[in-house]
């Protein structure tokens, strides 16, 4: 049983930790590419 435990909280934490990297990804790289005010050009 602590086993199952286990295995759903990091899945869990984990689907959370990278979907909020993603979107940290793209929020930056809208920001550098395709904006009016873009970073880069």
């Amino acid at each position: 049983m602590q086993y199952i435990t286990f295995s759903l909280w990091f899945t869990l934490i984990h689907t959370l930790a990278y979907t909020l990297a993603g979107a940290i990804a793209l929020k930056l790289s809208k920001d550098l590419c395709r904006e009016k005010e873009r970073l880069l050009d």
